[in-house]
Protein backbone atom coordinates (compact mmCIF):
# COMPACT_ATOMS: atom_id res chain seq x y z
CA UNK A 1 0.00 0.00 0.00
CA UNK A 2 1.66 3.61 -0.68
CA UNK A 3 2.42 5.57 2.08
CA UNK A 4 0.58 8.33 0.81
CA UNK A 5 -2.60 6.31 1.31
CA UNK A 6 -2.06 4.94 4.56
CA UNK A 7 -3.33 7.30 7.66
CA UNK A 8 -1.90 5.98 11.04
CA UNK A 9 -3.26 5.59 14.65
CA UNK A 10 -3.32 9.52 15.29
CA UNK A 11 -4.55 10.92 11.85
CA UNK A 12 -7.32 7.72 11.88
CA UNK A 13 -8.24 8.91 15.78
CA UNK A 14 -8.27 12.43 14.79
CA UNK A 15 -10.39 11.76 11.79
CA UNK A 16 -12.70 9.48 14.06
CA UNK A 17 -13.48 12.63 16.28
CA UNK A 18 -14.30 15.14 13.59
CA UNK A 19 -16.78 12.56 12.29
CA UNK A 20 -18.38 12.48 15.73
CA UNK A 21 -18.12 15.98 16.61
CA UNK A 22 -19.91 17.19 13.60
CA UNK A 23 -22.72 14.55 14.47
CA UNK A 24 -22.90 15.77 17.73
CA UNK A 25 -26.61 17.94 18.15
CA UNK A 26 -26.53 20.90 20.07
CA UNK A 27 -30.05 22.64 21.34
CA UNK A 28 -31.04 25.37 23.51
CA UNK A 29 -33.30 25.20 26.42
CA UNK A 30 -34.41 28.31 28.88
CA UNK A 31 -33.90 26.98 32.83
CA UNK A 32 -35.65 29.17 34.92
CA UNK A 33 -37.05 29.33 38.41
CA UNK A 34 -35.81 28.31 41.60
CA UNK A 35 -32.25 27.85 40.36
CA UNK A 36 -28.65 29.06 40.86
CA UNK A 37 -28.22 30.36 37.69
CA UNK A 38 -31.09 31.00 35.16
CA UNK A 39 -30.61 31.38 31.49
CA UNK A 40 -30.58 29.91 28.48
CA UNK A 41 -27.90 26.98 27.88
CA UNK A 42 -26.49 25.29 25.11
CA UNK A 43 -26.17 21.73 25.69
CA UNK A 44 -26.73 18.53 23.40
CA UNK A 45 -29.36 16.89 22.30
CA UNK A 46 -28.96 13.44 24.41
CA UNK A 47 -29.05 14.85 27.96
CA UNK A 48 -31.81 14.70 30.14
CA UNK A 49 -33.83 17.66 32.16
CA UNK A 50 -31.17 16.68 35.07
CA UNK A 51 -28.16 17.85 33.09
CA UNK A 52 -29.70 20.70 32.10
CA UNK A 53 -30.32 21.82 35.78
CA UNK A 54 -27.11 20.87 36.35
CA UNK A 55 -25.17 23.16 34.05
CA UNK A 56 -27.79 26.22 35.67
CA UNK A 57 -25.99 25.43 39.00
CA UNK A 58 -28.37 22.61 40.33
CA UNK A 59 -31.39 23.35 42.62
CA UNK A 60 -31.33 26.61 44.93
CA UNK A 61 -32.52 26.08 48.79
CA UNK A 62 -36.23 27.27 47.76
CA UNK A 63 -36.76 24.45 45.18
CA UNK A 64 -39.46 22.15 45.27
CA UNK A 65 -37.59 19.67 43.15
CA UNK A 66 -39.61 17.14 43.59
CA UNK A 67 -42.06 18.07 41.11
CA UNK A 68 -39.36 18.10 38.50
CA UNK A 69 -38.93 14.73 35.95
CA UNK A 70 -34.97 15.02 35.67
CA UNK A 71 -35.00 12.41 33.52
CA UNK A 72 -36.70 13.66 30.92
CA UNK A 73 -34.80 14.26 27.25
CA UNK A 74 -34.30 17.27 26.40
CA UNK A 75 -36.02 19.01 23.13
CA UNK A 76 -35.01 22.10 21.39
CA UNK A 77 -36.39 25.41 22.62
CA UNK A 78 -37.47 23.65 25.56
CA UNK A 79 -38.46 25.69 29.01
CA UNK A 80 -37.26 24.06 31.99
CA UNK A 81 -39.14 25.79 35.26
CA UNK A 82 -38.16 24.70 38.85
CA UNK A 83 -40.66 26.04 41.16
CA UNK A 84 -40.60 27.42 44.63
CA UNK A 85 -41.62 25.08 47.88
CA UNK A 86 -44.88 26.04 48.90
CA UNK A 87 -45.31 27.77 45.32
CA UNK A 88 -48.82 26.81 43.97
CA UNK A 89 -49.04 24.81 40.60
CA UNK A 90 -51.29 23.24 38.55
CA UNK A 91 -51.63 19.61 37.49
CA UNK A 92 -53.23 18.32 34.51
CA UNK A 93 -52.82 14.90 32.76
CA UNK A 94 -54.57 16.37 29.12
CA UNK A 95 -51.02 18.20 27.48
CA UNK A 96 -53.47 20.52 25.44
CA UNK A 97 -54.52 22.12 28.41
CA UNK A 98 -52.48 24.20 31.00
CA UNK A 99 -49.13 22.25 31.49
CA UNK A 100 -47.58 22.41 35.00
CA UNK A 101 -45.56 25.08 36.60
CA UNK A 102 -42.82 22.49 37.47
CA UNK A 103 -42.25 20.93 35.01
CA UNK A 104 -40.83 21.07 31.68
CA UNK A 105 -42.82 23.18 29.02
CA UNK A 106 -41.45 22.77 25.01
CA UNK A 107 -41.64 25.54 22.75
CA UNK A 108 -42.04 25.36 19.26
CA UNK A 109 -42.57 27.14 15.91
CA UNK A 110 -45.73 25.10 15.03
CA UNK A 111 -48.87 26.44 16.94
CA UNK A 112 -50.21 23.11 17.58
CA UNK A 113 -47.28 21.66 19.16
CA UNK A 114 -47.78 24.91 21.59
CA UNK A 115 -49.29 24.90 24.97
CA UNK A 116 -52.61 27.69 25.13
CA UNK A 117 -52.86 28.59 28.53
CA UNK A 118 -56.18 30.20 29.67
CA UNK A 119 -55.91 33.40 30.49
CA UNK A 120 -57.83 33.40 33.33
CA UNK A 121 -56.45 30.53 34.96
CA UNK A 122 -52.62 31.26 34.39
CA UNK A 123 -49.86 32.03 36.71
CA UNK A 124 -47.04 34.64 36.74
CA UNK A 125 -44.46 31.85 36.15
CA UNK A 126 -46.54 31.03 33.43
CA UNK A 127 -46.76 34.45 31.68
CA UNK A 128 -43.18 35.12 32.11
CA UNK A 129 -42.70 31.81 29.67
CA UNK A 130 -43.83 33.77 26.71
CA UNK A 131 -42.05 36.12 24.78
CA UNK A 132 -42.37 39.52 25.50
CA UNK A 133 -43.68 39.03 28.92
CA UNK A 134 -41.43 39.56 31.73
CA UNK A 135 -42.14 40.06 35.48
CA UNK A 136 -43.99 43.58 35.32
CA UNK A 137 -46.27 42.73 32.42
CA UNK A 138 -47.41 39.16 33.89
CA UNK A 139 -48.27 41.48 37.41
CA UNK A 140 -50.11 43.45 35.04
CA UNK A 141 -52.17 40.93 33.00
CA UNK A 142 -53.16 39.53 36.53
CA UNK A 143 -54.12 42.70 38.12
CA UNK A 144 -56.33 43.68 35.48
CA UNK A 145 -57.89 40.28 35.45
CA UNK A 146 -58.44 40.44 39.09
CA UNK A 147 -60.24 43.94 38.92
CA UNK A 148 -62.44 43.12 35.83
CA UNK A 149 -63.12 39.75 37.07
CA UNK A 150 -61.82 38.05 34.75
CA UNK A 151 -61.21 38.29 30.43
CA UNK A 152 -64.22 37.94 28.75
CA UNK A 153 -62.31 38.25 25.70
CA UNK A 154 -59.06 37.94 24.78
CA UNK A 155 -58.70 41.36 22.77
CA UNK A 156 -58.98 42.89 26.52
CA UNK A 157 -55.08 42.32 26.93
CA UNK A 158 -55.10 45.36 24.57
CA UNK A 159 -56.23 47.30 27.72
CA UNK A 160 -53.25 46.02 29.65
CA UNK A 161 -50.68 49.31 29.92
CA UNK A 162 -47.83 47.97 27.55
CA UNK A 163 -49.41 45.65 25.46
CA UNK A 164 -49.47 46.51 21.86
CA UNK A 165 -50.75 45.41 18.63
CA UNK A 166 -47.72 43.52 18.20
CA UNK A 167 -47.17 41.65 21.55
CA UNK A 168 -51.08 40.89 21.36
CA UNK A 169 -50.47 38.69 18.47
CA UNK A 170 -47.47 36.97 19.94
CA UNK A 171 -50.11 36.56 22.96
CA UNK A 172 -52.84 35.59 20.92
CA UNK A 173 -50.81 32.57 19.79
CA UNK A 174 -49.91 31.50 23.54
CA UNK A 175 -53.34 32.19 25.26
CA UNK A 176 -57.05 31.35 25.36
CA UNK A 177 -60.00 32.31 27.15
Amino acid sequence: MPKENFLGPTQTTKIEHHRIATKAKYIFVDVKGAVKVPGLYKILASKRVGDAIALAGGVNAEADSSQVNFAKKLSDQMVIYVSKQGEQTTQTTDPTKQAPASTTLESSTSEEDQTKFDLNQVDKQQLMQIDGIGEKKAEQIILYRKQHQGFKQLAELKNVTGIGEKLYQVLSSRLKV
